[in-house]
């Protein structure tokens, strides 16, 4: 009978050299458990970074922290770079913080990855809320989605309520943003967008209230502490608005429109020092004579280099005012009278022509805003069409003002309220006739 060949045998002996060389045994077990951890390491360490990165992306969207929530999201698809849940909640950010070409190229990227197809396609309804077909999809979303309570009603209500109020439809911004206030009473950012509807539908005083209300929630909100003020100022509560300007300032120092802020309510105050100061430091930053936001400020400085008997330094700044914003009705105003105290009539009668224009304007712009207001909802077609035809006036006068984004806002409302309204499509294909490159005459490659 043949031997049975011993397999164990070579690992007997290698035990056996081990029991007589502890020291070499105890480092080559090190060394295997090093190796074996640094592998590890490098095989799970970047998917749980991009775990924490996914818990913090969505951590910041909950907090409304968009530009966060996108940064933690791109260092997951690092890591995950085939991951459709990834792409598609990238998607989902770009669309909620405006930027509607990013979100479809994520969201089609998703599609590719064949991510969930229900998600997909509330989320491109989504879009079309925002991006002007609020009226056409909000039937949808509410058979679809919110019927029963779906796990994203919330995101439902945003998206009507940012569609309804960039479309200038004030009345039903408010009422969506009520439903969702309704249905999440703590949440900060469904006052602010509310208190937005009522501030561009000029309802200041209630706009004040939800502001507080937002700022209560989430006391960090700098962009609601602004707008808070510039309500309270808007009504002369000007005590109020400058405390709310300086906590401003004491968060973002170089903060244009809180300096601005606290500029105009010191004159108010007659505290006109402490706001040629404000207005010396702040005009005077670098590329601050060619920032639009600023065109206030320089009114402002100018406006009160001349009540202090100093119009010839007045001149240049009001004309930098101007030149940053021609239908500053104030600026306009302002410069004219100084040109006419420096004996300069032609001047001064040019630039009160265009001011006037600007006041009229304005004036036309409030009073169809107050219509709109006390129309309510648009039962009839007469109504909607009376309602087409104020939005189109709107939009008119806000392109001569040169204010074009509200003014095609406006046209594009009146356009889907009444499809048969002429002159508005006429107006919107005219503007962008003017303003898109044309190619029919490029030479072909």
């Amino acid at each position: 009978m043949p031997q049975t060949q011993n397999f164990t045998r070579p690992w007997s002996g290698f035990r056996e050299q081990f029991r007589q060389r502890p020291r070499v045994s105890v480092l080559v077990v090190a060394l295997t458990l090093c190796l074996l951890g640094i592998g590890g390491y490098f095989l799970v360490a970047p998917h749980l970074s991009a775990q924490y990165h996914w818990w913090k992306a969505d951590r910041c969207q909950q907090n409304y922290e968009f530009p966060e929530a996108l940064l933690h999201l791109q260092c997951c698809l690092q890591v995950w770079p085939r991951s459709g849940a990834t792409h598609f909640q990238m998607g989902r950010v770009y669309r909620r913080q405006g930027d509607v070409v990013a979100a479809r190229q994520q969201l089609q990227a998703a599609y590719a990855l064949r991510h969930n197809l229900d998600d997909l396609q509330l989320e491109f309804h989504l879009i079309e809320a925002q991006t002007g077909s609020v009226q056409a999809v909000e039937p949808i979303l509410k058979k679809l989605y919110l019927v029963n309570d779906h796990p994203d009603q919330l995101l439902i209500y945003e998206a009507l309520v940012k569609g309804y109020r960039q479309h200038n439809y004030f009345d039903q911004a408010y009422d969506w943003a009520t439903r969702w206030i309704q249905h999440a009473p703590k949440d900060w950012y469904a006052y602010y967008l509310r208190a937005l509807a009522q501030e561009r539908g000029n309802q200041f005083r209630p706009a004040i209230d939800d502001f507080g209300k937002a700022l209560e929630l989430n006391p960090n909100s700098l962009d609601t502490r602004l707008h808070l003020a510039d309500a309270l100022l808007h009504i002369k509560r000007t005590e109020h608005a400058l405390q709310q300007y300086e906590i401003c300032l004491r968060e973002q120092p170089d903060s244009p429109r809180a300096g601005l802020g606290k500029g105009k309510c010191l004159i108010l105050l007659g505290r006109d020092t402490e706001a040629l100061d404000l207005f010396q430091k702040l005009l005077t930053r670098p590329g601050a004579d060619r920032d639009k936001d600023l065109a206030d400020g320089f009114r402002m400085y100018g406006q009160l280099l001349w009540q202090h008997d100093q119009p010839d330094a007045a001149v240049p700044l009001l004309q930098k005012a101007v030149a940053l914003a021609p239908t500053n009705a104030q600026a306009n105003w302002q410069l004219a009278a100084v040109f006419r105290s420096l004996g300069q009539e032609a001047e001064a009668k040019r630039c009160e022509d265009k001011a006037q224009f600007t006041d009229r304007t304005y004036i036309r712009l409030d009073q169809i805003v107050g219509e709109l207001g006390q129309m309510g909802r648009l039962e009839t077609e007469s109504a909607r069409s009376r309602a087409a035809q104020l939005r189109y006036e709107a939009g008119m006068l806000l392109l001569r003002l040169g204010h074009d984004e509200d003014g095609i806002a406006w046209l594009l409302s009146a356009s889907q309220l009444d499809p048969t309204h002429e002159p508005s499509k006429k107006a919107i294909k005219d503007y962008y006739s003017e303003k898109v490159p044309r190619f029919e005459n490029a030479p072909a490659r």
